[in-house]
């Protein structure tokens, strides 16, 4: 009776191990391995992509060499997070060529306290866990499992030594191991890091366009500025020729239509200074958002005049292989070309057999005293291996997935490639007619002022009624908002081509 006793103790061990072997396994997959850290190298995919190149031009390829983008703390306020971008990239502050202090503190701003830049940071970070959660897979895996079970036993009768009640108390401990046979593991691996370099990229070209915007917002608030100031000017002018035309219609020297001419100048420059301001709140409105503040009127936000600032003077170009090498969107795309080839032969390698060794030990005992006893301890080690046969068409349908998406990549890369051509094209025409027609108002503002001294002398000298003056003066303040339209056009298209060549030089 006793070795029935060993026996039935001996299988009611191994059916809780089993359990216990059979629950370990389905949730030793979704551990991680917390501490680990992905070391990064320069690792190429298996596969080839042959780019197709046109005749006559030479594709480069677009090496990510920007800086990287880490975290810092900085107090913000109690409830939001505050982040900093580490600014190698650009490498240089291309805003600073306009010589204007505000502009760079608004940078600045932008860079520290931008909740886009904040979420892209955010976006960062979760590609490095997804990064450490694939990397586990080529790490060993332990689990330990501690249980107690109790049973009751029916009375069998007959008397005899059988126990009626059964305490086990199990601790029991499973390492395991994949073996990575043919590099899956690794190459999942591999493809988590090149979408990581992507995304960091992607954060690069996200910095690169905030900052675009808040110089575009801020030469925008510039100009509504001037357009008020000025427009203020003209109403007041338009005011004085309609008093000096009623006064005239009742001496009898002009007729009421003039007068009726007059005030409806008077109403279209009101209607024009209202626009004006309702520019200039929008503007203030998105330049504070872009800082990271609320939306705050123009009267709280410091800045400069449109007329203070500098526009570059020169503009360094590069060349084709400069510019595809330092836009970080092409740098990103061609990273996600890359890990499209790897996922490629990620997807052929799970046609191959698969290897995982595993061991099982656990001491067993009917009270914590006995658990730890000699004779209470028992082991199992396996060697498991899997090879796919029929998966009704799984890893198939995966391949030509993967096929395809690297198809697409190819063309987006190609794509990337030729809007960054074309928006440096583009912004290069831009910037050449706004500095011509820069040159042309400032010549015919230059000529217009001259008239309206010739025009003062001769009314001084009483041969033209003051009339002709107040119409100089008009006129002179019409070619003055055309130059100050255009030196923000120029501003602005020089920060356009900026960003077209990736910033910076």
């Amino acid at each position: 009776m006793a070795h029935s006793f060993r026996f039935f103790r001996m299988q009611t061990a191994t059916f809780f191990s089993l359990a216990l072997l059979l629950l370990t396994a389905l949730s030793v997959d979704a551990q991680a391995h917390k501490n680990a850290s992905p070391s990064p190298k320069n690792e190429k995919a298996t596969d080839t992509v042959n780019l197709p190149v046109k005749a006559g031009a030479q594709w480069e390829e677009a090496v990510p060499t920007v800086g990287t983008i880490n975290t810092g703390d900085a107090s913000k306020s109690s409830t939001m997070l505050s982040t900093k971008l580490d600014a190698k990239f650009p490498d240089k502050e291309w805003w600073n060529q306009y010589q204007d202090c505000y502009l760079a503190r608004y940078m600045s701003d932008a860079l520290r306290d931008s909740p886009r830049l904040e979420a892209s940071i955010h976006r960062i970070e979760q590609s490095r866990a997804q990064v450490v959660k694939i990397r586990s897979d080529q790490l060993p895996h332990l689990s330990f499992s501690p249980g107690y079970a109790h049973l009751g036993l029916p009375s069998l009768g007959g008397g005899g030594s059988l126990p009626s009640n059964i305490s086990l108390f199990l601790l029991s401990f499973m390492p395991s191991y994949q073996v990575d046979l043919f590099g899956l593991n690794a190459d999942r691996t591999r493809s988590a890091r090149t979408e990581l370099k992507a995304v960091e990229q992607d954060s690069h070209a996200l910095l690169l366009s905030v900052q675009g915007e808040v110089a575009t917002a801020y030469f925008n608030l510039l100009r509504a500025d001037y357009e008020v100031s000025s427009q203020q000017e003209s109403l007041e002018l338009f005011q004085r020729i309609h008093d000096l035309k009623e006064n005239q219609h009742q001496a009898g020297l002009t007729s009421y239509d003039e007068v009726i001419r007059s005030e409806r100048d008077v109403a279209q420059a009101l209607t024009n200074l209202t626009n004006y301001k309702q520019q200039q709140a929008m503007f203030a409105h998105q330049l504070a958002v872009l800082t990271g503040r609320p939306p705050q009127s123009e009267s709280h936000l410091e800045r400069g005049k449109l007329q203070d600032f500098q526009l570059p003077a020169t503009t360094q170009m590069g060349t084709l292989d400069g510019l595809l090498t330092r836009r970080p969107d092409i740098a990103a795309q061609e990273l996600r070309l890359k890990r499209s080839a790897i996922d490629v032969t990620v997807a052929r390698k799970h046609f191959l057999p698969t290897i995982k060794l595993s061991a099982y030990a656990a001491w067993a005992g009917s009270s914590l005293g006995k658990t730890f006893s000699s004779d209470s301890f028992s082991n199992i080690e396996m060697a498991q291996g899997n090879q796919p046969i029929y998966e009704g068409g799984a890893w198939v349908g995966e391949k030509r997935l993967q096929r395809a998406k690297q198809k697409e990549q190819i063309a987006n890369y190609r794509q990337t490639i030729l809007t960054a051509m074309k928006e440096v094209e583009d912004q290069l025409s831009l910037l050449k007619t706004s500095y011509d027609a820069l040159n042309s108002n400032s010549e015919r503002l230059d000529l217009t002022k001259h008239s309206l001294e010739i025009t003062q002398d001769q009314q001084n000298q009483g041969l033209i009624p003051k009339l002709n003056v107040y119409q100089a003066q008009s006129e002179l303040l019409q070619y003055e908002q055309l130059k100050a339209q255009s030196k923000s056009d120029a501003a602005i298209a020089t920060v356009n081509l900026y960003k077209a060549l990736g910033g910076g030089f």
